[in-house]
């Protein structure tokens, strides 16, 4: 299983003037601080330990959190202080996101000092929160977390590989259409281009050996086998062979143009590998497989890529599905799993189940420069039949189904491809739309 491991390093800064009332509680602030940081949220804390009152004390803790490469910086105001003492880190970390928490004692002049910066960050469009009275309140946890969380993916993003094979999109696809610069410009991501060539290549260089391996592996999991023996084995020497690439390459994800001559062979491919920790997208959807490495990294669990097949009115449910390519950890029963040829050419080797009824987040990304849209939703995953010939899942909302279609489709233009993952990161999504300027919706 590839690791994930996302800690946010949270840097930490108490301020005070020398000259204001409460300015010997600036020790407990730093203390409180470290606590929340390390022990209630599990982040990394970076501490500036000494007390900043003074300009020449605020250019050592700039060149601190600088050299330390912080995500998040939370500034503490133990109490009113010039803004001279906390203006030089601002401007050495302009891209880090800020929170700023003021003590509730009146005559600190703390919140005051929040306001007064708060002002300065709003006129530099710099992105913050701002966090009054105890840090530890559940309300104010998970303001720091879902802050923390969004500006660690959005650094984590830049540099990340995203391999795509095959043409940039299926054909009949214009949706997932993408400018690879602007991409980079927007996400930091590098995508690398490979051909279906390299692919083939890759897959007639498998071993019989090798092959075996991962077929006994497949059949001590699965006991549903409607596929040939040749079918499987071609679907391990696929997923042998994305391997090799996605190792060779240093990729963090993959997506390639499945449809249409490989529909069906990289199904089952794609569902052991994601289960591994390696994201893969269908149908050369980059925007989507960004959103499936984000989703995996806030709930360290594999995700499903899906599409709305049937909406449900009385039940206020939507069915989501896709070809069959779902980690089999998703699975409701994995004894229910079966390996069947792709539906639509009745080759290749999908596996079929139904998904664990479980909450869900959702996501969608869409749009391009500067008229990206995420969409961010949160349901309830309830026991289904297998309607579709994939891996069903029905999700009840509360909002009525016909208002969530409105909202999605003509409000919002909202892409096709939904990722899901088991747990509730609306707050983070919505934490990272802001940090990254795009346009947001929400529903539940």
């Amino acid at each position: 299983m590839k690791v994930n491991n996302l800690k946010p390093r949270v840097g930490l800064a108490v301020i005070r003037s020398p000259y204001e009332k409460g300015m010997e509680k600036a020790e407990e602030m730093l203390k409180k601080g470290l606590e929340v940081i390390d022990k209630r949220l599990g982040f990394f804390p970076i501490v500036f330990k000494e007390i900043i009152d003074n300009e020449k004390v605020s250019e050592e803790a700039a060149e601190y959190f600088e050299r330390e490469e912080i995500d998040t910086l939370l500034i503490a105001f133990a109490t009113w202080a010039d803004d001279t003492y906390v203006l030089p880190i601002i401007e050495r970390l302009h891209d880090t996101s800020i929170a700023i928490w003021s003590w509730n004692y009146i005559e600190t002049g703390s919140l005051v000092a929040g306001y007064q910066l708060s002002s300065i960050l709003k006129d530099l469009d710099i992105y913050f929160k701002f966090i009054p009275g105890e840090l530890s309140s559940p309300e104010n946890l998970g303001k720091l977390r879902s802050m923390a969380l969004a500006a660690t993916i959005k650094n984590r993003l830049y540099g990340t590989k995203i391999g795509i094979i095959g043409y940039q999109r299926i054909k009949g696809s214009t949706d997932v259409t993408f400018d690879e610069l602007e991409l980079r410009k927007t996400f930091g991501v590098r995508i690398i281009a490979i051909g279906i060539d390299d692919l083939l290549d890759e897959i007639n260089s498998v071993g019989s050996d090798e092959t075996k391996d991962v077929c006994d592996n497949i059949l001590r999991k699965v006991k549903c086998i409607k596929v040939s023996k040749e079918q499987l084995e071609d679907s391990c020497k696929v997923y042998i062979a994305l391997k090799n690439i996605i190792k060779k390459y240093d990729l963090d994800a993959v997506t390639v143009e499945c449809a249409y001559k490989f529909l069906g062979r990289v199904c089952l491919p794609f569902s052991l590998l994601i289960d591994e920790g390696y994201m893969c997208g269908c149908e050369s959807d980059v925007r989507s497989t960004i959103v499936m490495l984000i989703l995996y990294w806030l709930g360290n669990k594999p995700v499903l890529f899906a599409e709305p097949l049937f909406l449900n009115e009385e039940e206020n449910s939507v069915i989501f599905s896709h070809c069959g390519a779902a980690p089999l950890s998703l699975a409701s029963n994995d004894k229910e799993a079966c390996i069947v040829p792709m539906r639509l050419t009745g080759k290749g080797a999908v596996i079929t189940f139904t998904v664990k009824p479980q909450e869900y987040t959702l996501a969608a990304l869409s749009g391009r420069k500067g008229n990206y849209r995420l969409l961010i939703g949160y349901g309830k995953g309830v026991p289904t039949d297998l309607l579709f010939e994939g891996n069903p899942v029905k999700v009840v909302f509360k909002t009525p189904i016909k208002d969530i279609v409105e909202k999605t489709t003509e409000e919002f233009g909202a892409s096709r491809h939904w990722i899901l993952v088991p747990g509730n990161y609306v707050g983070e999504l919505t934490e990272l739309a802001k940090l990254l300027s795009f346009k947001y919706k929400i529903i539940r």
